[in-house]
């Protein structure tokens, strides 16, 4: 795309209707947006950040550039309704705000599509094409199949918002892998983007989930893209979710011919028995710098927790509530530990085989260990006492096999624990361990 950069950051120059959290004002009955910038050619662009649980879930950020610089960036630009929150809600919200406000593009962070059923066998994945490409921990199957089955909720959202949005008057979808398209005379562009894949492509660290990731952390995350982008100071948020929205917009400045680049991930749509299937997912990078990696990296686990949606964080409340209570038990003196497929069906809040879609097997412990590590980092190692030794506890301290006596393999012993074998088996003595139920007796939150 355009090349070049910015010699001097632009001014602020958009009046706007901000989103404002609660305390600051109440929500308004609708999305509008009145735009008075200094540069009347500048070609604006919205960034959605899709939830499905509550309006204050849902990122929004709009982008304005012209020719190589840009001009304009508001994080948080919508002010979204106290009404229920519905797709339907939602699609309405987006399209009075991008007609109102002369939007050129607008880029969702959500699925648009179900895998199609005629994909061969021998395609990578379970999802569809680009969920592969571009890592995405949840995965989107065949109309009502998705992996893990927890996250069928926000994908049906996400696709009816896309099928909202299309349905109505001069909105198209992004459907050529060719990387240039100009505004149309009338209505907008529409495309799926996915801001981790973003961050990666444009040689940046990803934004942690929420969690990890609290006001001052997301701001440092902020300046970073600012410098590699060319963003103007108004683009740095706290917020978690304004910041995916303002990388979900820069997909659409490169595909404009702004100063990014943009990627095609996957295959264009498609309808098979009058389903939307498949898709493409628009990545990014700076324009300036050496061209992106766009290779297929190892594909993430669905065992792992999606930390794109702060309405998944039920998964990583199970698996802190598990964690502290194995470690009281252990302070009290019981050996007790849960089973690797236990662990995830704790976590997951349903079956093993609803998350991974087949039965457990020996090459899932990596990525148990993996999901193991995103408890603990939501945490904090905790303290554990048997007599005069005591252990800095992770998650994955209390995850042993299933069979009698539930020892640890040996190469638990090569990663560099805070601990040693014989530490932790005085604390967890022979003859002592015994497995806990996974049966959490919760029920999933699905979004």
């Amino acid at each position: 795309m355009a090349g070049g950069t910015c010699t001097a950051a632009v001014a602020h120059g958009a009046e706007v209707a901000r989103r404002k959290r609660p305390e600051e004002m109440p929500r308004a009955k609708s999305s509008s947006v009145t735009l008075m910038t200094v540069f009347d050619d500048s070609r604006r662009v919205l960034g959605i950040d899709l939830a499905c649980r509550s309006w204050e879930d849902i990122g929004s950020a709009l982008v304005a550039f012209k020719n190589e610089c840009f001009t304009d960036a508001v994080p948080g630009v919508m002010v979204w309704p106290s009404e229920d929150l519905t797709s339907a809600a939602v699609a309405r919200c987006i399209d009075v705000f991008a007609r109102d406000g002369d939007i050129v593009a607008v880029s969702i962070d959500g699925p648009q599509a179900w895998r199609d059923p005629t994909t061969p066998a021998k395609r990578p994945g379970v999802g569809r094409a680009c969920e592969y490409e571009t890592r995405t921990p949840g995965k989107t199957g065949t109309c009502g199949v998705v992996y893990p089955s927890t996250f069928l909720r926000w994908i049906r959202f996400s696709i009816s918002v896309f099928a909202e949005l299309l349905s109505r008057r001069d909105v198209v979808l992004v459907n050529d892998d060719a990387t240039d398209i100009a505004p149309r005379p009338a209505g907008y562009w529409l495309m799926e983007c996915f801001p981790t894949s973003t961050w990666r492509t444009s040689g940046l660290e990803a934004l942690p989930g929420h969690r990890r990731a609290p006001a001052d952390v997301v701001e440092r995350f902020a300046r970073r893209l600012a410098a590699a982008y060319g963003l103007p100071p108004s683009a740095v948020t706290a917020d978690h979710d304004d910041l995916q929205a303002v990388v979900s917009t820069l997909p659409a400045v490169g595909l404009l011919g702004g100063p990014a680049r943009a990627y095609a991930r996957g295959e264009p749509a498609r309808s098979v028995d009058a389903v939307p299937v498949e898709g493409i997912i628009w990545d990014a990078a700076p324009a300036a710098g050496a061209e992106a990696d766009a290779t297929v990296g190892p594909v993430a686990s669905t065992l792992l927790v999606d930390e794109r949606d702060v309405g998944l964080e039920p998964c990583v409340d199970r698996g802190a509530e598990l964690f502290r209570e194995l470690v009281r038990r252990a302070n009290r003196g019981e050996a007790a530990g849960i089973s690797y497929k236990g662990f995830v069906e704790r976590v997951h809040g349903v079956s093993f085989e609803e998350v991974r879609g087949r039965r457990w097997a020996q090459s899932d412990v990596s990525d148990v260990l993996h999901l193991a590590e995103q408890i603990t980092g939501a945490v904090g190692r905790q303290s554990v006492r048997r007599g005069v030794v005591v252990i800095q506890a992770g998650m994955d301290t209390f995850i042993w096999p299933k069979a009698p006596p539930h020892t640890r393999s040996g190469s638990a012993w090569k990663g560099g624990l805070p601990y040693s074998r014989d530490e932790w088996l005085s604390v967890f003595p022979d003859g002592m361990r015994h497995l806990i139920d996974a049966d959490s007796g919760n029920t999933r939150e699905s979004c």
